[in-house]
């Protein structure tokens, strides 16, 4: 499964930001702020480019200022998966909406294939830092013009997601050291009975228990609430479960994948020097600061540069 696969699979779920758990509809508070402060620069008539956007999370918030600000901008959101602009039109005004244009499947790094533009401000959030900048900082300095800003958002080290993703990883880590991962799979491909899926994953769950750590982790329960139910049912009942037992399988595979992305990011992000290529390319720093939200919880880092 490709980076952008497995991605376009978590916004397909159905969800308009990376923390979902932390924010229910769009981001709020210090990060709203933060962008609010961006349109406040911009006039009527200006181009925003929106990188790395996800389900459109910051494309849609600056849409939405400018709005309540009675400026007419024009806003380009892209992502290298696929952008799911149903649910977005499903639950955002249109009026919203309608002055974005959505291109999935588009590299940063290609962009010039896609857009014939010079823009105002280049923004992003929790994107630029999976990006390799010694590739797109150029690519963004050149899409912006002269007095122009790139402004972000960036995942931080310090921030509570890391942490929680650290676990996530070590879980999945221990599901397959057990042997849970590769006996579903085995049950999957019809290589075991339902029966010997039941007896199997019995002996596992009695041999093996999760560290503490673990304990009352959300993905955690989560499985042992699909091992309990397979363990308990009739075979019939778990030979009508394999094509769900199948899906819930792939969706944790593409969550593991997210996971690993996410702390190698954190890996990236612990040397100081991580965002240097920027200033190289001729950008100057105009802000570099933690965002601290609710004023008690990190929740990135922003940095505002200008060409």
């Amino acid at each position: 499964m490709s980076k952008s696969n497995h991605w376009s699979e978590y916004w397909k779920s159905g969800v308009q930001t990376s923390l979902p758990s932390d924010f229910k509809k769009n981001y709020d508070g210090e990060i709203y702020a933060f962008w609010e402060g961006r349109v406040d620069d911009l006039s009527s008539g200006d181009h925003v480019l929106d990188v790395c956007t996800g389900n459109g999370a910051v494309a849609l918030i600056i849409s939405e200022i400018a709005l309540q600000q009675n400026k007419s901008i024009k806003i380009t959101a892209i992502d290298i998966s696929e952008i799911n602009t149903e649910f977005i039109q499903k639950n955002v005004a249109q009026k919203v909406w309608s002055q974005i244009d959505f291109i999935s499947h588009c590299p940063l790094a290609d962009i010039a294939k896609h857009v014939d533009d010079k823009y105002q401000l280049v923004v992003s959030q929790y994107g630029l830092e999976y990006t390799d900048l010694n590739i797109t900082a150029e690519v963004i300095f050149n899409l912006i013009q002269f007095g122009g800003e790139l402004a972000f958002i960036s995942h931080s080290v310090d921030s509570d997601v890391f942490k929680y993703m650290q676990t996530e990883q070590s879980i999945y880590q221990w599901l397959s050291d057990i042997g849970i991962i590769s006996t579903l799979s085995d049950f999957i491909g019809a290589r075991i009975s339902a029966n010997g899926l039941k007896n199997t994953l019995l002996s596992i769950v009695e041999k093996n228990q999760p560290p503490i750590n673990f304990h009352g982790q959300t993905l955690l329960i989560h499985w042992q609430k699909m091992l309990t139910m397979l363990i308990k049912n009739n075979n019939h009942t778990i030979k009508n479960e394999k094509d769900n037992l199948k899906k819930f399988i792939e969706a944790h595979k593409a969550a593991k994948l997210r996971a690993d992305d996410v702390v190698q990011v954190g890996q990236k992000l612990s040397d100081k020097k991580w965002n240097q290529e920027i200033s190289s390319v001729g950008f100057r720093c105009l802000e570099d600061k933690p965002i601290i939200y609710q004023g008690t919880n990190v929740a990135g880092h922003s940095y505002r540069y200008i060409k």
